[in-house]
């Protein structure tokens, strides 16, 4: 019986969250998978290897597939196509007695509510409703997607885990920058989703922000002295960096606010592999679940909390920062993935 591991990525890095979605190709190939990426050759060929993939998975195989993933999801194609190719995978799938596993690494028409037409979200959220009726489980990252996914699809397995697995180099050149500060909080991942940042994060004397990842043009603009963008760092980069810094910072702009709530963002992983502590606004239920409950950091109320980094004692900060050390294993030979996947019965122990 043949495990297929099927995902829907840009095949370069691109320095941003999503990145962690290449890692999890590696791992399920290591473990002896199938491994498929629809959009290894761009989005021109994206519903022809679809149905190429239709054909070539045998009878009885067993699918995971992330969500964005297979049959990915476009909002830039009429919605009856997206109804086409839903309803033609569900019948290959009760065909050839598929197992259909879905991961779902956010609710990605959720992100992109506030841009399309009530009556264009109702009729791609029923589709995507019906494709996921005929998944037999769900891989769920973290409470919220758990909570969720078990309450919308009652008869399918639900098997949750803590966090997305990534694998960066630990060793290499860091960005150093000049500063008096005594507490640097570092923020990474798309940068276009924190703009509401430059407002919202308060200016404190001994705290300093630092900024990497894609779509920081604001940042050097916004007059904010305490603000350093170091870019879009390379993978040999990026943990150094931040191991520079002494916190990471969970944090969006207000319009994803009800859509962060309920996802364990890629970043929270980086962090831990990077050995720094978290500090997450409350209104993140689950990664701050995550942070309360493994004493990884801080959970805040606010993000005018963050003015309490500056009395942090270094006995309590160093509690903090041991208990994210040791997460950082587990993350790199993929604990988490392989602890789901043992567990819906995809992997041996």
């Amino acid at each position: 019986m043949q495990n297929w591991f099927v995902t829907a990525i840009q095949p370069r890095y691109s320095g941003d969250g999503s990145d962690f979605y290449r890692d999890l190709l590696g791992y399920a190939q290591e473990w002896g998978f199938c491994v498929r990426n629809t959009l290894k050759d761009g989005r021109g060929s994206l519903f022809l290897r679809e149905l190429e993939l239709l054909r070539r998975i045998p009878r009885g195989a067993r699918i995971v597939t992330t969500w964005p993933g297979v049959p990915r999801q476009s909002l830039a194609v009429p919605s009856f196509v997206n109804k086409l190719r839903y309803a033609r995978f569900a019948e290959e799938k009760m065909r050839r007695r598929w197992t259909f596993f879905v991961m779902p690494i956010d609710r990605p028409l959720e992100q992109f509510r506030h841009r399309i037409s009530a009556r264009r979200y109702r009729i791609e959220n029923q589709l995507e409703h019906r494709l996921f009726q005929c998944a037999d489980g769900f891989l769920c990252c973290g409470a919220g997607m758990a909570e969720y996914f078990s309450s919308q699809y009652r008869s399918a397995r639900i098997i949750r885990f803590d966090m997305y697995d990534q694998r960066l180099p630990a060793s290499g050149p860091s960005i150093h920058w000049r500063g008096t500060e005594n507490r640097r909080i570092a923020l990474c991942g798309n940068l276009t989703r924190m703009r509401d940042l430059q407002r919202t994060l308060p200016t404190l004397r001994s705290v300093r922000y630092v900024f990497c990842g894609p779509g920081a043009n604001w940042i050097d603009g916004c007059g904010r002295r305490d603000f350093t963008n170091v870019g879009v760092l390379s993978r040999r980069h990026l943990i150094p960096t931040l191991r520079s810094c002494d916190f990471g910072l969970i944090a969006y702009s207000r319009h994803l606010t009800d859509y962060c709530a309920a996802v364990m963002a890629g970043k929270l992983t980086t962090y831990l592999l990077a050995g720094l502590p978290v500090l997450c606004p409350s209104c993140y239920h689950s990664m701050a679940e995550y942070v309360r409950r493994s004493g990884t950091g801080m959970v805040l109320e606010s993000l005018a909390d963050l003015k309490h980094v500056e009395d942090i004692s270094d006995v309590r900060y160093q509690q903090f920062r041991r208990k994210a050390q040791m997460c950082a294993g587990f993350i790199s030979d993929g604990g988490h993935y392989r602890e789901a996947l043992v567990q819906a019965g995809l992997l041996a122990v």
